[in-house]
């Protein structure tokens, strides 16, 4: 019935006047002037065209996504995750997606995510390699809780509006534990998931639940506040590696006001969310200004910069028809290289061209080798090539921890004698590999100022396994 539905939807919208495109590869339905009736069908026509694909792609998703998470671009995003392991929160980069829960693909199929943000499911994003994920959260009535109050999972208006939109969602714990069942594969042990959920709670009953939920579906996995300081703010100095050190594998940020402060389990079990500077479908200025109306040059590195986007229909109708300003590929690499920390992606799936423009670390095909002897270096493109770690003599990547300052090398050498070169220059300087977009910028532009054009760096294979610790 909705995939009939679905097609009634496009046969009438195929007779509107829609003025809005956008260039290859790039989201559709660029900002209008609102009021926009041509933005808001083109919004509908997208949503309706999402959906019957969805509904229609069936094993054909799953094949993609599988092709995806063996091939090259699934390889590089692991690979440079990783080596953002080792950097504090403020510098570390998150391939996330927004309101990652409203798909298409879940079952049952209800009211909200028919007009979703997504069109594959949760675990099948994490498979892509997102690992910041956004869940709403609302205190409400709902079928699968016999019709009393329970946190439900829903794109909806707040509890000020009666939770408006919200009906047959799915329950808080079925959202969260396939993604604890998919943390706990083995091969998924040192991966760490920024969970953000935003909460439409309002109710202690309604918090201390939710908190029940995440404890009885991940809570084993979850790195929580200190005990003496319950919902303390989401420490930007905190580090990846931590996580995992503690045994951990996801941090939540949420709201901690309001009805939440009397709610002592949900304040022993996430961190508060204020350390964000964030807009959604943004107005941004591109590289090097690194700007929006909504945040500013000096939150980075001081907060926690995120930007989203938002698809849905009642989105662009509530604007009053522009949809605003999507992230288009030539927008998430301008983003990379300023060091913005959590992205939030809509529509993904496996041949979105916005998760290559994620990549800043790895050329195309690279690395060729993963055996022994081979090492990283950091190209005339400004991408990580491998090589033999002796088979040419030729400058160093460095970083001055005290002053994140990146600089090469005078002297040349083989690989291994990085460390030395590096110290030899400047005091306290260490032979690195870039951990962020961001810093991979830096690097560039030391190059480009020492008129370098192969640098090595501080990354290579150990044990058949790329081993480096991000800076």
């Amino acid at each position: 019935m909705r995939r009939w539905a679905v097609l009634t939807i496009v046969g009438l919208l195929a007779a509107l006047p829609v003025t809005a495109h956008a260039a290859a590869g790039d989201p559709p339905c660029p900002p209008g002037s609102s009021p926009d009736p041509s933005g808001l069908a083109c919004v509908l026509a997208n949503k309706a065209t999402t959906g019957v694909t969805a509904q229609t792609s069936g094993g054909q998703t799953e094949g993609a996504v599988a092709q995806q998470e063996s091939s090259w671009l699934g390889q590089a995003l692991e690979l440079q995750h990783h080596l953002g392991d080792a950097l504090p929160w403020r510098d570390a980069m998150w391939v996330g997606t927004h309101n990652s829960f409203n798909t298409v693909a879940n079952v049952p199929p209800s009211l909200s995510n028919t007009d979703s943000n997504q069109h594959v499911s949760l675990v099948d994003q994490l498979r892509l390699g997102v690992r910041g994920i956004e869940v709403d959260v609302h205190w409400a009535p709902s079928v699968w809780a016999g019709g009393a109050n329970a946190p439900v999972v829903c794109h909806g208006r707040p509890p000020s509006e009666l939770n408006i939109g919200c009906s047959d969602e799915r329950l808080l714990p079925d959202e969260l534990k396939p993604v604890g069942d998919w943390l706990r594969l083995p091969e998924h042990r040192s991966d760490v998931v920024l969970l953000y959920l935003e909460d439409n709670i309002d109710d202690v009953a309604g918090f201390e639940a939710s908190a029940a939920a995440i404890k009885d579906t991940v809570g084993d996995l979850v790195y929580t506040p200190p005990t003496d300081a319950p919902c303390a703010l989401l420490p930007l100095s905190l580090r990846r590696a931590d996580v995992i050190a503690a045994g951990k594998q996801i941090v939540i940020m949420s709201g901690c006001g309001g009805a939440a402060a009397g709610a002592t389990s949900w304040r022993s079990t996430v961190f508060d969310d204020s350390v964000r500077a964030e807009e959604g479908n943004p107005d941004f200025a591109g590289y090097p200004a690194c700007t929006s109306p909504s945040v500013v040059a000096g939150d980075y590195g001081t907060k926690l910069v995120r930007f989203y986007e938002d698809s849905t229909f009642v989105s662009a109708a509530v604007s009053g028809g522009d949809p605003g300003h999507r992230l288009t590929v030539s927008t998430i690499r301008d983003m990379v290289r300023c060091g913005v920390n959590l992205f939030g992606l809509d529509q993904l799936d496996p041949s979105d061209p916005r998760l290559d423009a994620m990549v800043w670390s790895w050329a195309p095909n690279e690395p060729l080798s993963s055996s022994a002897g081979t090492c990283a270096f950091d190209g005339s493109d400004g991408r990580f090539h491998a090589r033999g770690c002796k088979q040419a003599k030729v400058p160093f990547a460095c970083v001055v921890p005290a002053t994140g300052e990146w600089f090469v090398t005078a002297r040349t050498g083989v690989q291994s004698d990085g460390a030395k070169a590096c110290a030899r220059e400047r005091s306290g300087a260490h032979f690195a590999v870039p951990g962020s977009g961001a810093h991979a910028q830096q690097l560039v532009d030391a190059k480009a100022a020492a008129g370098a054009t192969d640098v090595w760096l501080a990354y290579s294979v150990v044990s058949g396994e790329w081993k480096g610790v991000g800076a």
